[in-house]
């Protein structure tokens, strides 16, 4: 807090880049009684804790401790679905899921002679994201509330690229506010052509953005 912090990340479970077998990818690494403490403590002071989980039983420690948001997310079952939409030790009462679709899918689509990732990070992503598009559709189902983020910094995940994330724009939700030459309810694309943006009331007129034109074309292959 000293030092500016808003916000604690935790990894509920490992991932997928770190794992050495197949299905090592959302294993579990702390137990609810340490993500309650956690979750405990940040709260005291109003601060939110995000969760990076990948599996069910990850997602269903991750809500019992009370986390605000997961990171990434898996397939769902009724526990869990309640769980999201009242979460008596979240902080607002509430747990969002956001997705970062983008950060699954290139790994587990793309041909290996591309990524240049080994046949273990390769299916540990192909049934990370297969859970995490299942959650996904089911949050949409049962109306749990959904962020956005793309989870920058992974392989092919660029901080432009927050477009292909997402399907729509609805009136009511919370955002900083972009200028486009075109319509995104046309045509989503147009998110990839930002001409001003604010932030906090702070505008700042024609962006640049360093473009990386071979991860594009990759993405582009199997978007």
């Amino acid at each position: 807090m000293k030092n500016g912090v808003d916000l604690i990340k935790i990894c509920v479970t490992g991932g997928v880049t770190d794992a050495n077998m197949v299905g090592e990818a959302g294993r579990l690494q702390m137990t609810e009684e340490e993500v309650t403490a956690i979750c405990e403590e940040a709260h005291k002071i109003g601060m939110r804790v995000a969760a990076h989980v990948e599996s069910t039983e990850g997602v269903r420690i991750a809500l019992k401790g009370g986390v605000d948001t997961i990171e990434h997310g898996a397939e769902m079952d009724e526990e869990i679905i309640s769980l999201y939409k009242n979460n008596p030790r979240a902080l607002k009462g509430y747990t969002a899921l956001i997705p970062t679709m983008q950060a699954a899918y290139p790994t587990a689509k793309l041909d290996t002679g591309l990524t240049k990732v080994n046949e273990t990070v390769k299916e540990n992503s192909r049934l990370v994201y297969d859970s995490m598009l299942k959650g996904l559709r089911q949050a949409v189902e049962h109306h749990i509330k959904i962020g956005v983020g793309t989870d920058a910094a992974m392989s092919y995940v660029t901080h432009y690229d927050i477009w292909r994330e997402l399907r729509s724009i609805d009136i009511g939700k919370q955002a900083d506010l972009i200028v486009m030459e075109q319509n995104p309810l046309d045509n989503i694309k147009a998110l990839s052509d930002v001409a001003m943006v604010m932030v906090k009331g702070n505008l700042i007129q024609t962006p640049s953005v360093t473009r990386i034109r071979e991860v594009d074309e990759l993405l582009d292959s199997v978007w």
